[in-house]
């Protein structure tokens, strides 16, 4: 339609400017030349903008389209080169921070490879014969939950056949199991590399439950893990000279509550979202620590167990609430067991990353590329807009009352104030700048949130939707302010 200007066609000077965050992102960024950086930040510029999947939904545009696919296909473009980048612009934001919280957990990404040719491996169980991508994701985040970016990120083809060695009698390194602190060391590199003095809190569930991840207790490294295996303990820890060792669990059977915590429980399996009272108890001991394969003992580690249930005022049909969680941070008075639960509850903000990763805000799933490096690539760049967009929703609701040009363009402001407009006079007129809380909650309703009656604050999906709109609206601004499109030679608009 002439005259009319869709978002990614924009005609060539009008593109809107680069979003301050994708430059920030990529800016360590090195290809080893300057316009393959440039392609690199325009890429993740415009996933952040419009995030739909596939690089053919994203760049509307054939001459963007062709060289987003150029860069997939590179050989000089590695996705380990964008994780380093976005991992050391992560370490940068915990600058002045005592503490950053860091979320590690895997998934994996589906694709179709129906010739076998495209790199990727097994996925779940071997009998559904799945196929797609291994990913294992660490996520900075502050004490209040605020996601920081990706602290680092592995991804990896899975064989399809299962390895004759068994598990146990494997090297670390071949196991996927050492990818839980594999991300720690690589996060812990870039801190370094980078001179930030913030001190990581790691957040890991049941399967990081492994001799490994343990044994950094030794080093200092704070983690939080939930329990797998009932493990021994150290019997000088437990004043117990009658029994060489001892059970967890068994140390724990006939300790009396130490209290009672409240914890709100957003996404239960079955049913709304309730706040739970949950019984704590918590013992510090030693645990023994034995090789799987040879027995040796491997170490002494100074830990706390701390068991929350949920023993009153479960509803009908749901489960009841039970954590069992080891942690190397220091605990010695009822209020700092409560903290660590409350500390571990974090780590479900990785969860929601994934969703938005595959599904609610950048569908990496939908791109069908033809070889690992290029799907890696997407995955990588979907991921940090993922822990982007779920950032701004968490950070309107720990600062709702900061403008909203902190996190938000004038333009994306402006093109947000005017579609609203649409269904609500009253509202603020463009110009005006309202609260980031304010800004992210009218973007959700653009987007189909019908406020706290639902459920919750605006979601992921909501936000995701209405941010869409607002882009189109942008890219109309924009060329309104550009003035009229000159006419075509032959006459036609």
């Amino acid at each position: 339609m002439a005259g009319v200007v869709a978002l990614g066609e924009l005609p060539s000077g009008m593109e809107s400017p680069l979003d301050e965050w994708a430059q920030e992102e990529l800016a360590s960024l090195d290809f080893g030349h300057r316009a393959r950086n440039r392609r690199a930040v325009r890429v993740l510029d415009a996933m952040v903008r419009r995030p739909l999947g596939t690089p053919c939904a994203t760049f509307p545009r054939a001459a963007l389209r062709k060289g987003t696919y150029r860069f997939l296909a590179s050989r000089h473009c590695a996705h380990t080169g964008l994780i380093d980048a976005m991992g050391r612009a992560t370490a940068r934001r915990c600058q002045g921070l005592p503490f950053v919280l860091v979320a590690i957990d895997g998934s994996s990404a589906a694709h179709t490879d129906r010739d076998g040719t495209h790199g990727v491996g097994s996925i779940g169980s071997r009998r559904s014969r799945g196929l797609g991508i291994k990913i294992m994701a660490a996520v900075a985040m502050t004490l209040d939950g605020v996601e920081l970016g990706l602290a680092d990120l592995r991804l990896w083809a899975r064989p399809m056949t299962p390895d004759p060695v068994p598990h146990s009698a494997r090297a670390l390194e071949d196991k996927e199991s050492h990818h839980w602190t594999a991300c720690q060391h690589a996060f812990e590199r870039r801190l370094r590399a980078e001179g930030v003095e913030a001190r990581p809190w790691y957040l890991m569930d049941a399967e990081a439950d492994a001799l490994h991840v343990l044994l950094r207790g030794l080093e200092g490294t704070r983690f939080t893990v939930r329990m797998t295996h009932n493990r021994n303990l150290a019997a000088r820890t437990l004043d117990r000279s009658d029994r060489a060792e001892l059970k967890v669990l068994d140390a724990l059977a006939g300790q009396p509550p130490d209290g009672t915590m409240w914890q709100h429980i957003p996404h239960p399996h079955k049913g709304p979202a309730r706040t739970a009272c949950l019984t704590v108890r918590w013992l510090s001991v030693g645990v023994r620590l034995r090789e799987q394969r040879s027995g040796r003992l491997a170490g002494n580690v100074p830990l706390t167990v701390v068991w929350v249930r949920e023993e009153v005022g479960v509803p009908e049909g749901q489960e009841p609430l039970e954590w069992l969680l080891w942690t190397s941070a220091p605990v010695r008075t009822f209020e700092e067991a409560v903290w660590v639960v409350r500390t571990y509850g974090r780590r479900f903000r990785i969860e929601g990353v994934f969703l938005g990763a595959k599904s609610g805000a950048c569908a990496v799933e939908r791109a069908q590329l033809k070889s690992f490096e290029g799907l890696a690539r997407w995955i990588t760049l979907g991921l940090s807009v993922a822990v982007r967009r779920q950032s701004l929703l968490h950070r309107s609701r720990e600062e709702p009352d900061v403008p909203a040009d902190v996190a938000f363009s004038r333009d994306e402001i402006d093109g947000a104030l005017l579609l609203y407009r649409l269904h609500r006079k009253n509202a603020e007129q463009p110009g005006e700048t309202p609260t980031l809380g304010r800004m992210v909650t009218l973007i959700a309703e653009l987007g189909g949130y019908v406020g706290r009656s639902s459920g919750g604050p605006p979601g992921l999906v909501n936000f995701s939707r209405g941010m869409d709109r607002v882009e189109t609206a942008v890219c109309l601004l924009l060329a309104q302010r550009q003035g009229p499109t000159p006419p075509s030679p032959d006459g036609i608009g």
